[in-house]
């Protein structure tokens, strides 16, 4: 739903007096403690139902909720660590063992 017409024209009156003022309205609500908490996300995205995952994107251009499972980050990193550690082990030549530690003489 669209935000009402009154409620944009108070908030456009409250940044008009913040900057005729000289006062950044970003900077006194980052300054405030209820911002500072951040357990505030989780109770946000709870209490508004908002889509933690949502863009501002229209549906045909993003989905989020439309990704493959093999296309999340978490899924992403693994599949990076495992190429990582397989260039590794064709660099060493796929034999770790073959590593000897000598103990040195004295």
């Amino acid at each position: 739903p669209a935000c009402s017409t009154v409620l944009q024209n108070t908030v456009a009156n409250m940044i008009q007096r913040a900057a005729k003022s000289g006062r950044n309205l970003n900077r006194e609500l980052r300054s405030h403690g209820d911002f500072s908490n951040p357990a505030i996300i989780d109770k946000l995205i709870d209490k508004l139902g908002v889509q933690p995952s949502g863009t501002n994107l229209h549906k045909k251009v993003f989905d989020p909720l439309a990704m493959q499972v093999e296309d999340t980050l978490p899924m992403l990193r693994k599949q990076e660590k495992d190429l990582l550690a397989r260039i590794q082990m064709e660099q060493l030549g796929g034999n770790r063992a073959g590593i000897a530690f000598v103990q040195p003489s004295n």
